[in-house]
């Protein structure tokens, strides 16, 4: 069985802010269904952004900067 999740669910899930969800659907990292006016994530596409190695998230794998910080 398929399971659906919320964007609010899906962002949770991620550990990223759902402004960040829906960015990442808009620009077609992340494929979403509608169902009326309501977005749904498969659950499966979700375990695809994560690493199978580790489980780390989607926030943990962010290209992290070398900057130093500002003084």
């Amino acid at each position: 069985m398929i399971e659906l999740l919320t964007a609010n669910q899906a962002a949770e899930e991620l550990q990223i802010h759902v402004v960040t969800l829906y960015r990442m659907i808009k620009a077609g990292k992340l494929p979403a269904k509608r169902l009326g006016a309501r977005l749904r994530i498969e659950k499966n596409d979700l375990q695809k952004l994560l690493d199978p190695n580790t489980g780390k998230t989607y926030a943990s794998r962010r290209r992290k900067t070398n900057a130093e910080p500002r003084k």
